[in-house]
C-alpha cells in the first residue's frame, strides 16, 4: 500500500472516531435536534381525546389535536400543543406554547420556560430514546398534565 493510500485511510479513521466521539451518549443536540411531531397523547394516536368530566348540566372534554417540538442547535426550543376545549356543547381551540432554553444529560432533557405573568421560570422534564421525546406538558387537560410523544 502506498504512502498517501496508508494517510488517507488514517486520516479517515480519524474522523470516524471524531464523529463518534460527538455522539458519544444516547442524546446529542447536534444530531438530534430538529422538529419532532406529536404523535401520541397519553398512549393514544393524536388526535384524541385526553380529558371528560360530565357533572350536573354540563360535559367538559379535551381533545390533543396535533403538536410539535423544535429542537434548536444553539440551545433553544419551542413546544406547541393544538387541542380543542369543549363544554357544553361550545368548543374552543387553544394552544399550550412553551419556548426557553434546553440541556441534556444522558438520554434526559431539561426544557426552561417562564411562567406567564411571573418573574419565575420552571422546567420539563423530557426523556428521548430511539428517536422519541417523551414529556408531561402541564394544564393541557382542563388543569392536568398530559404525557406526550414526540417523533420523527
Amino acid at each position: 500500500m502506498s504512502p498517501s493510500a496508508m494517510l488517507r485511510g488514517a486520516l479517515l479513521a480519524l474522523g470516524l472516531v471524531t464523529i463518534t466521539a460527538c455522539h458519544d451518549g444516547p442524546f446529542s443536540p447536534y444530531w438530534d435536534r430538529g422538529t419532532y411531531e406529536l404523535v401520541a397523547a397519553n398512549g393514544r394516536y393524536v388526535p384524541s381525546n385526553v380529558y371528560v368530566a360530565a357533572g350536573p348540566g354540563h360535559v367538559d372534554a379535551v381533545d390533543v389535536v396535533d403538536g410539535w417540538i423544535t429542537l434548536h442547535g444553539d440551545g433553544s426550543y419551542e413546544l406547541i400543543v393544538h387541542a380543542r376545549e369543549t363544554t357544553n356543547g361550545l368548543s374552543a381551540d387553544v394552544t399550550h406554547a412553551y419556548a426557553g432554553g434546553y440541556d441534556t444529560d444522558g438520554n434526559m432533557l431539561y426544557l426552561s420556560y417562564d411562567l406567564p405573568g411571573s418573574y419565575y421560570s420552571d422546567q420539563l422534564q423530557a426523556s428521548w430514546h430511539d428517536g422519541i421525546i417523551e414529556v408531561v406538558v402541564p394544564d393541557v387537560a382542563m388543569g392536568h398534565g398530559v404525557l406526550m410523544r414526540f417523533g420523527r
